[in-house]
């Protein structure tokens, strides 16, 4: 004689739903945001598109990193009706390095290697320091942008985007999950070290 145990509909919908959730790939329950989302989060933490338009002067100060050699220097640029000026103290190896761009000429001017006006590539990388943000309309100067991951910068959880420029250095930004602004950024320094700022 067989023996069935009755198991009430609302109960087996329920187990039924549960085996299927964790049955689903995990990815799928939190997808990454694409490089496109996290850029127009930044552009919007800044202000939006309207506000950054009508920017024509920025100044920024921080610290630059090269990584390789373990130092860390301060770090001014400014851009003013788009001429550009950024000063880095590498005091602790007894200069300055220079750049700028002065009308269509692109300049620098390094404790160790002299003065120069840049081109090629180069140029193009102090052109992309200059902008109030390249982030902007990214696809004029970038060929690609990709998220590779998260990672924790100083505490806070971030996006690692890849930036692939259209020339010159691929740099990583990291991009706050939470409130959208940078908080780091790694390239490749004009002496071709690896940087972080």
């Amino acid at each position: 004689m067989s023996h069935a145990t009755l198991i009430p509909r609302g109960v087996l919908m329920l187990a039924l739903a549960a085996a299927l959730v964790t049955a689903l790939p995990m990815g799928l329950a939190a997808a990454e945001p694409t490089a496109d989302e996290v850029i127009a989060s930044y552009i919007e933490a800044i202000g939006g598109e309207d506000a950054i338009n009508g920017i024509n002067s920025r100044k920024w100060t921080g610290t630059v990193s090269i990584v390789d050699m373990g130092l860390v220097m301060p770090l001014e640029s400014y851009v003013e009706d788009g001429n550009f000026y950024s000063k880095t103290d590498v005091a602790a190896m007894g200069g300055m390095v220079l750049t700028g761009i002065k009308g269509d000429v692109v300049w620098s001017s390094h404790f160790m290697n002299g003065d120069a006006v840049l081109e090629g590539s180069a140029a193009d990388d102090v052109r992309r320091q200059s902008m109030v943000t390249p982030y902007l309309n990214w696809k004029d100067h970038f060929n690609g942008a990709e998220v590779t991951g998260e990672a924790d910068v100083n505490g806070e959880a971030a996006y690692v985007v890849q930036m692939t420029p259209n020339d010159g250095s691929p740099s990583t930004v990291y991009f706050s999950k939470d409130s959208g602004l940078i908080l780091k950024m790694e390239a490749t320094g004009q002496d071709g070290m690896p940087a972080t700022i």
